[in-house]
């Protein structure tokens, strides 16, 4: 069926019309046309993707910037709030080690000044036991 054995109002597009005069300048015109639809195709195919390579780098941006804040706020954080709490507490530490260090040594001082008292009362008690021997034997 051609263009030409159709009902009225309806086109046969199953075949090609048949070829006018001038056809070769139609078909040099269409491949023109082909090719630029193609490098259009193909522009647009490369601002798409450019497109979506500088979306990327912002939101790269926008993520870098983020952290980069976020760590600045950690960092500001640290040093209003931790460092000084940190400090603070190791000087309390080195004040609790330095009173903790003086009491062992107060308590050795102490355990051998008990020790002394004890051998020196050790003593006694053995000078006595050998007097109270001597004087009953004696008697």
């Amino acid at each position: 069926m051609s263009a030409y054995n159709v009902a009225p109002g309806l086109v046969d597009l199953s075949t090609p019309p048949p070829a006018a005069p001038g056809s070769q300048q139609h078909h040099e015109h269409a491949d023109g046309l082909a090719a630029a639809s193609h490098d259009s195709a193909v522009q647009i195919q490369q601002h798409e993707a450019l497109q979506d390579q500088q979306h990327s780098q912002q939101q790269e941006d926008y993520l870098t910037a983020s952290l980069k804040q976020q760590i600045q706020d950690v960092n500001t954080f640290f040093q209003a709030e931790i460092a000084p709490r940190s400090l603070s507490i190791s000087e309390d530490v080195n004040s609790l080690q330095y009173e903790a260090e003086q009491l062992a040594t107060r308590a050795a001082t102490e355990k051998a000044e008990v020790l002394g008292e004890l051998d020196r009362l050790h003593k006694l008690v053995a000078s006595f036991q050998a007097q109270i021997r001597e004087a009953l034997m004696a008697e």
